[in-house]
C-alpha cells in the first residue's frame, strides 16, 4: 500500500523555505557538502542494504516502536525500501526547495502513523552511525573521511529538522482542533 501524498499548502512552502535557509545556515551546510554528498553516494550506494539492516535491528529493540508498526499498513519489506530510497537520496538530493517538500512529507507521515519525535531521532542517530561505519571502512585517509563524515551528519540534521518541524506543525494542529472542539461544546 503506498502512503498517499501529502500535499503542503502554499502558505507553509514559505515558512519551509525560511526554516531550509535558517537550518542551513545554523548548520554551515552549503553547496561544497551537497558537492560532498554527491561525490561520496556511488560509494555508499552498495552498502545502503547494510546501513538499513543495521538501522531496522536497532528498531527491533524498541518494543513501543515494533507495536506502532505491527499495527501499521505498511509491510517490513516496503518500509525497508523506503528506508534505502530515502537514505540514498540523502546523498544524491540537491537540497532545493523539492527536497525540503519531500523531507516534510516524511514527517507527516510519521506524526500521522503515531511515531513520536524521540524514536524518529533516535532513527536518524541509527542512520548516522551505521553510515559512518561505512565511510569509516571505505576512506584511509582520516582527514578525508572526517570531511565527508561532517556533510553527511549536516545532510542527516538537516532532514531530521524538516521532518520534526512538520511533525510539531501536525501535533499542534491537531491540539488546536482538540481545543476548539472543546470550546464548541
Amino acid at each position: 500500500m503506498a502512503p498517499e501524498k501529502l500535499e503542503i499548502a502554499p502558505e507553509k512552502l514559505s515558512d519551509l523555505a525560511a526554516l531550509v535557509n535558517e537550518a542551513k545556515v545554523y548548520l554551515s551546510f552549503t553547496q561544497n557538502d551537497v558537492k560532498r554528498l554527491n561525490m561520496i553516494a556511488p560509494k555508499i550506494k552498495p552498502h545502503i542494504p547494510k546501513i538499513v539492516s543495521y538501522v531496522v535491528k536497532a528498531i527491533g529493540i524498541n518494543k513501543k516502536l515494533v507495536d506502532i508498526l505491527e499495527n501499521h499498513p505498511l509491510p517490513v519489506e516496503t518500509a525497508v525500501t523506503v528506508f534505502e530510497k530515502w537514505l540514498e537520496n540523502v546523498l544524491s538530493w540537491n537540497y532545493d526547495e523539492d527536497f525540503a517538500k519531500q523531507a516534510y512529507r516524511i514527517g507527516a507521515a510519521h506524526a500521522n502513523a503515531g511515531i513520536n519525535s524521540k524514536i524518529m531521532t533516535l532513527t536518524m542517530g541509527n542512520f548516522m552511525v551505521g553510515t559512518s561505519f561505512v565511510v569509516d571502512k571505505m576512506i584511509a585517509d582520516k582527514n578525508t573521511t572526517r570531511v565527508f563524515l561532517i556533510s553527511i551528519q549536516k545532510a542527516f540534521m538537516l532532514n531530521l529538522t524538516l521532518m520534526l518541524q512538520y511533525y510539531d506543525d501536525i501535533k499542534t494542529e491537531k491540539t488546536l482542533n482538540k481545543l476548539y472542539d472543546a470550546i464548541k461544546r
